[in-house]
């Protein structure tokens, strides 16, 4: 309601100001500049054809001003050689340049930053100061053109003329940004204020954006705050008249004021940022909502709060935002889909999800639905392993006309892997193999690996093994995922002696074990009885800084209970909880188990009936029933071991 009142008020101050001009010209018939007015009626066009027809229907009133009005349009158009075009034609007219014309044109030489750097030359030849922003678009064409390079070094040569401006700092902190460079980005924004550069709300912009990409979220609060600061304070120093002044359009907020796109990427900085508290992204967008009546969120806005709530499954809430959108007004994107239709996927509300995608498909907008939609739909089907609706969602996406990549066949396959539908997970494979244009890739292969080890089959998971480690195409990184398919399968079939050996052959080529490798390494060492193989692999993991998970601790504790060491058993569980993990049925099985080799009833009763203590949440499975029976049994419990 409160937005629908902003666009009212605005549609009455529009018609107020209308009004005012039509009464001027009646009161004051003195007539506008024709130049003047040319500018206006060129902004007003609608296509390139209407602007050529106007140009020649008033060429008499044409100069630097219309020409650079003219090459703005059309490359609203998409329309940069025509700009050009017009940009040489006019100067063969005799039609005199500034400094806005020769901007007008670098911009519109794109990627040609050849042709562009000779026209800021040109600029600077003629006496022409260039506008504040030239540089930076100079920087984008190198940019464009993917000469990073070359933009670098035309920035330090500006820098150390000290040529270079606040504008000229924007493109190369988010170019460094998008690179990765966040440090080198926040390095130069901190350059800007050294230099006395005053910064804008872009270069601020694109501080906060660096902050984005290093996950820097704290940063990016503090930027946002320091800029409300300076706006405050910008505030402070007006007159109530140019106050009025400086906020008569909605679109153009004070000077130095954060605008949506700040609180849009502080929003998305908290949301790339594990350790931001959902509350902040909240209280920002809250802010921006209610107490910034210069403002209005965009769909983009919309886009980053949603992704809050995909990143911590709050499915519920990322619906009545998304509602709250559509309220407003505001079209809903694909990418406004692909975030509320994301956390309905992690937060577990897979019908939510489908009615989304059902009613995206629908849209009189013609928005479709790419690879990732149905890719992230089919992973929903795996965590609820609903196989059936997985294979409909990968016969959909054929029959709209898209290829499936690699993704979604992984995808499929993982679920085939998960409902035991083995047979198909084999057919799926083969058709990937004879699909031209796609091909499988190390996470394919490793999910083949546990489709075949779970099949009973490991010489085909050794077989297929053979294939993605001899391909040397692969990424480095991506080798370790199908050792640990492989090792995984051998322990799980019973062939210790060679996950271990595959486990060497691992280190032997540099490749780093991770947390999954370790596991299957440790249960290798718990069936071959290798106990000091097995501390030893948990104390290396340690040092290598990886934290075990409850499926190490599970294991090694396994390992203890095998070799009677209850009393290491013991502390690794202590351990586990201590740092804030859960026991489960495995953990306590294997415990009680170890109590039970030891002779330790009572402890092996205790922990039993922490097991069924309903804060657990747990279940004694038969494994366990029959340890603490064997427990009683072996401490004379008789009695206790009928009950049981």
């Amino acid at each position: 309601l409160k937005l629908k009142l902003k666009r009212v008020s605005s549609m009455v101050l529009c018609v107020v100001y209308v009004l005012l001009l039509r009464i001027f010209a009646l009161v004051e018939p003195l007539a506008l500049n024709p130049s003047k007015e040319l500018v206006f009626k060129v902004k007003q066009t609608t296509t390139p054809g209407e602007i050529s027809a106007l140009l020649e229907a008033e060429q008499a009133h044409i100069n630097a001003f219309v020409v650079s009005a003219a090459m703005g349009q059309l490359r609203r158009f998409r329309r940069n050689g025509d700009a050009l075009d017009l940009f040489e034609e006019t100067r063969r007219k005799g039609i005199e340049q500034n400094a806005f014309t020769f901007h007008a044109a670098i911009v519109a030489c794109g990627a040609d930053y050849e042709r562009a750097a000779q026209l800021l030359e040109e600029t600077r030849e003629r006496g022409i100061d260039p506008s504040p922003g030239t540089p930076s678009a100079v920087i984008a064409a190198f940019c464009k053109a993917n000469r990073w390079d070359l933009a670098v070094a035309f920035f330090e040569a500006l820098r150390s003329r000290g040529e270079a401006k606040a504008q000229t700092y924007n493109g190369m902190i988010s170019g460094y940004a998008k690179r990765g460079h966040w440090r080198v980005a926040l390095d130069l924004f901190d350059d800007v204020k050294k230099r006395n550069l005053q910064p804008d709300v872009v270069t601020y912009n694109a501080a906060i954006g660096a902050c984005k990409r290093g996950r820097q979220w704290q940063r990016a609060i503090d930027l946002l705050d320091e800029l409300k600061a300076a706006e405050e304070e910008e505030e402070g120093h007006q007159t109530p008249r140019s106050r009025s002044r400086s906020r008569r359009s909605r679109n153009s907020p004070l000077p130095l004021a954060p605008d949506v796109i700040t609180y849009t990427t502080a929003i998305l900085a908290c949301e790339k940022s594990p350790d931001a508290p959902i509350s902040v992204a909240f209280e920002l967008f809250r802010e921006l909502v209610e107490d910034r009546t210069d403002l209005e969120p965009t769909a983009a806005t919309y886009y980053a709060i949603i992704s809050v709530c995909r990143r911590d499954g709050r499915w519920e809430d990322a619906l009545a935002l998304f509602e709250q959108m559509r309220r407003s007004g505001i079209e809903a994107d694909l990418y406004v889909y692909n975030a509320v239709i994301g956390a309905c996927v992690r937060g577990g509300a897979l019908e939510e999800a489908t009615r989304l995608f059902d009613e995206m498909r629908r849209d009189e907008k013609g928005l479709r639905p790419d690879n990732y939609f149905y890719t992230m739909l089919i992973s929903a089907c795996k965590k609820r392993g609903d196989s059936e609706r997985a294979f409909e969602y990968f016969d959909q996406l054929k029959a709209s006309g898209i290829r499936p990549n690699i993704h979604a066949y992984n995808g499929l396959l993982a679920v085939c892997r998960n409902a035991g539908r083995f047979d198909d997970a084999v057919r799926l494979f083969e058709e990937l193999k004879a699909f031209e244009g796609v091909d499988p890739n190390v996470i394919t292969y490793s999910v083949m690996i546990n489709v075949y080890e779970r099949a009973g089959n490991l010489e085909k998971a050794l077989e297929l093994f053979g294939r993605v480690s001899d391909d040397d195409s692969e990424r480095e990184g991506a080798d370790v995922v199908a050792y640990s398919a492989i090792i995984g399968a051998c322990q799980k079939c019973g062939k210790w002696r060679k996950a271990l050996e595959l486990f060497d052959d691992m280190q032997a080529k540099g490749i780093e074990p991770d947390l999954i490798t370790y596991t299957a390494a440790i249960s290798a060492c718990e069936k071959g009885k290798l106990w000091d193989r097995a501390v030893g692999l948990f104390d290396d993991m340690r040092r290598r800084g990886l934290q075990p998970d409850l499926m190490v601790y599970s294991a090694l504790i396994s390992s203890c209970e095998k070799f009677g060491k209850w009393e290491k058993a013991f502390e690794l569980f202590e351990e586990l909880k201590s740092r804030g993990l859960e026991p489960n049925v495995i953990t306590y099985s294997a415990l009680i188990s170890a109590c039970e080799k030891s002779g330790q009833w009572e402890k092996a009763l205790e922990l039993f009936g922490e097991l069924r203590e309903e804060k657990s949440g747990l279940e004694p499975d038969v494994v366990v029933y029959s340890a603490l029976i064997s427990a009683c049994e072996n401490g004379g419990q008789w009695e206790k071991a009928l009950e049981l």
